[in-house]
């Protein structure tokens, strides 16, 4: 939920649609993406772009966010040290009681468990066309081109994650994806509320 007195910031701009909708409902938004994609973007006057990692450009700015939104992101990292060192980065820039918003999360275990259901292959068949259709260019250069292993997330991944960042002056929740969503049956969203 967005307030119109909210600062939000967008890790991983994308094509941008998402931050450009935001920015509608909020009092500030930025966000942060490669030079290359900022760079394709279409700009939106009331949206900061900062060009640059997270993990090195996250350090120099100064400005806290009430909410922050990683959508379809913490996938492409390499093991759950680099995820949990990600969202500690995330919660220094969040304010007090702050949300972070860890959006379309594949889980292996979910996947594994829809595989064995009757509705698996006629629905598997209607997305991977769709998939092919709208996957962009920069995701096939990123899956045919990477030799570096990324994380696989699983339950005992993301319950570990839960318990880490509940013990951190923090509540976090592992929530479903709405059913209207096309990977829903095998990807959780990761919802983090930081205490005052």
């Amino acid at each position: 939920s967005l307030n119109k007195s909210d600062d939000i910031f967008d890790i991983g701009t994308g094509d941008g649609k998402i931050i450009n909708y935001l920015s509608k409902k909020c009092k500030s938004a930025t966000t942060i993406d490669s030079e290359e994609v900022i760079n394709k973007t279409n700009r939106n006057k009331k949206v900061i772009y900062l060009k640059g990692n997270i993990h090195e450009e996250g350090k120099k700015i100064k400005k806290r966010f009430d909410k922050i939104l990683v959508y379809s992101v913490v996938q492409y990292f390499r093991n759950e040290k680099e995820v949990a060192t990600f969202i500690n980065l995330c919660l220094k820039l969040l304010k007090d009681e702050g949300m972070i918003l860890i959006g379309d999360i594949p889980n292996q275990d979910m996947d594994l468990r829809y595989q064995n259901t009757k509705n698996y292959k006629k629905q598997s068949r209607i997305f991977d066309k769709k998939r092919k259709l709208y996957i962009t260019k920069l995701e096939k250069d990123f899956l045919s081109n990477n030799k570096v292993k990324t994380i696989k997330f699983s339950d005992k991944i993301l319950f570990s994650l839960v318990k880490k960042f509940n013990t951190l002056n923090c509540e976090c929740y592992i929530l479903p994806q709405k059913e209207n969503l096309p990977y829903s049956v095998k990807r959780v969203d990761l919802l983090i509320r930081k205490r005052s």
